[in-house]
């Protein structure tokens, strides 16, 4: 007899670092399957007991649960779901399972001991099987035992009296080892942030992109065998579209809108084809206007990224090299991309649904590496999978673009929404007082107050395209006599920093697509201390106010070829900056 295929033991300790990010992702395993089970309601307990640390006691997770009113399993399912090489997903691209991994993998990972009981035709028909990693790891088994008649643990059927179904499983994970937090209050964070955000399309109001399901945190006093806290998972949604979302005060306020409609691209494979859909939003400019040290600008702050989702459930997210997480205007937009299960292997999805690793920006020299293993053939895999990523990667680096251009245009930089002490009033005061002559006083002498309004009109429009004619005409009264002031505007090449006489001053232009603007200007904007920014925009305006003074004595090309060198010097020597 040859010798055998696997050893049991090793496999085990192997799956114990399967890799899960975290103790919410590996309990989402447990969620996919009540969800393929077609379960409406799915509760996630966490079992607490008190212990003492140091000279005070603290409540630590005991043991973790997840119970559901799916169908359940017959005899045949439940005797085998905890074996290592069965699965009743294996290859499907139906649901959100695929390769029979979840259930076993995710449990190993988190605990010594794993019971499953489950049920069809009533409680009473309960089955239940254990799989006890230290008995078979001591015994170097390499078979588990048959499922046997059961009844589910009293704990639960108190618990629970009122909320299980007819049919239904409950999964147990004792002698936790592995989980990533200790105590209930920090998991009940991470599924808030993780879980929500996982099922946020099965969590909202609406049924268009995975039908709704209840799903709720259970805190149990294990002493008292009572709930201590009972709490309904929300949508938690980055691209701030799906309600009620789980942001504290604002669940079913509109914070963001829909960039575009959902549009899909055809990706094939050698095995037919799939439909990849992108889907982008961009926050309201009242909702951009606020701090990011607001509760509404830190929750955006924790969603910056692309989510890539499958059958309604997403497997990966983060910046995937498309944009530098440093940079806060970033979390005033997302991008959801759509997949259908059939593309698994052209996203590069992992087993354990933690990853799409073959996702990445594909810069110049990406694009070259990846056009090196395309084949003409067109029953080559690495055709399909070339052809597919470029196309992804050409959509998303789109949108990135189109969405960071809104973005800059009507930050915080744009006048309706600067701070209270902005100090450009102030140093029109100062400045007003000096009777130094000026370039832009004999400028001012040339136009109509109506052409001085109109220029200020056509400045202010293309600074902020999201300013309303009412809001342009109060800004431009305010601005009409100013004798220095600072806008923004953009256009390429090295200037930073222009000059223009509009009206009765000289007004400083700052380029928003110089990396001036992104290393100083607007993280100077983000800052919660005002006093940088006011310190900034005092430096500019001196040095506007001193050119238009020096304007009267010397040639203007002197000044433009000074303003060109500066800017192209900035540019260069900010690249050191990280």
């Amino acid at each position: 007899m040859g010798a055998k295929l696997t050893n049991a033991r090793l496999v085990i300790e192997t799956l114990i670092h399967a890799g899960f990010r975290t103790t919410a992702s590996a309990l989402s395993e447990l969620i996919d399957n009540s969800i393929d089970a077609k379960a409406q309601n799915i509760f996630i307990v966490a079992i607490n007991k008190q212990i003492a640390v140091n000279t005070r006691t603290q409540n630590n997770i005991k043991e973790l649960a997840v119970l559901d009113d799916g169908i359940g399993m017959d005899t045949e399912a439940i005797g085998h779901c905890l074996s290592l090489g069965w699965g009743s997903k294996i290859d499907s691209r139906e649901g959100l399972g695929r390769f029979g991994f979840g259930l076993k993998g995710s449990s190993i990972s988190q605990c010594r001991q794993i019971n499953v009981y489950s049920w069809q035709g009533g409680i009473n028909n309960c089955q239940s099987i254990t799989m006890d990693i230290d008995k078979i790891v001591e015994d170097d088994l390499d078979e588990l035992p048959d499922p046997e008649t059961a009844k589910l643990p009293e704990l639960y059927t108190n618990l629970f009296a009122n909320e299980i179904g007819e049919s239904g499983t409950l999964v147990v994970w004792e002698k936790l080892e592995n989980v990533d937090v200790k105590k209930t209050d920090a998991l009940v964070r991470r599924l808030n942030k993780e879980m929500c955000r996982t099922y946020r399309h099965y969590l909202d109001v609406d049924d268009d992109y995975g039908t709704r399901r209840n799903i709720r945190v259970l805190t149990v006093d294990g002493d008292k065998k009572t709930i201590s806290e009972n709490l309904p998972l929300l949508a938690n949604d980055p691209l701030y579209l799906l309600q009620p979302s789980n942001i504290p005060g604002h669940e079913n306020e509109q914070l963001f809108t829909e960039w575009n409609e959902i549009y899909t691209k055809e990706i094939g494979t050698p095995k037919g084809t799939g439909i990849v859909a992108f889907r982008a939003s961009i926050a309201l400019p009242e909702t951009q206007s606020l701090k990011g040290s607001s509760d509404i600008g830190a929750h955006c702050e924790a969603n910056t990224g692309v989510s890539f989702v499958r059958g309604g459930r997403e497997i990966d997210f983060g910046d995937f090299g498309y944009l530098l997480k440093s940079d806060p205007r970033n979390r005033w937009w997302g991008i959801e991309v759509r997949f259908d299960p059939i593309l698994d292997e052209i996203f590069g999805v992992t087993n354990n649904k933690q990853y799409v690793r073959n996702i990445k920006c594909l810069s110049s020299g990406k694009k070259a590496e990846l056009n090196d293993i395309v084949s003409m053939d067109e029953k080559d895999f690495d055709y399909y999978k070339s052809q597919g990523l470029l196309t992804i990667n050409r959509e998303i680096e789109r949108l990135v673009s189109e969405l960071m251009v809104v973005v800059k245009t009507r930050g915080k930089g744009s006048r309706t929404k600067q701070k209270q002490d902005d100090p450009t009033k102030q140093v029109n005061i100062i400045i007003g007082e000096d009777p130094t002559p000026t370039h832009s006083d004999k400028t001012a002498e040339t136009k109509t107050t109506n052409e001085k309004k109109n220029n200020l009109i056509d400045l202010f429009g293309k600074s902020d395209a999201s300013l309303k004619s009412n809001e342009i005409e109060t800004l431009v009264e305010e601005a009409l006599d100013y004798k220095v002031d600072l806008l923004l505007g953009s256009w390429p090449g090295d200037l930073f920093l222009d000059v223009q006489f509009p009206a009765n001053g000289v007004m400083g232009c700052i380029n928003r697509e110089h990396n001036f603007y992104d290393t100083f200007w607007s993280y100077l904007e983000e800052a919660d201390d005002g006093k940088a920014m006011k310190a900034m925009k005092i430096l500019l305006m001196s040095y506007v106010r001193a050119e238009d003074e020096m304007l009267t004595r010397y040639p203007p090309e002197n000044f433009q070829k000074l303003r060109n060198s500066w800017g192209k010097w900035c540019h260069e020597l900010l690249n050191i900056v990280d």
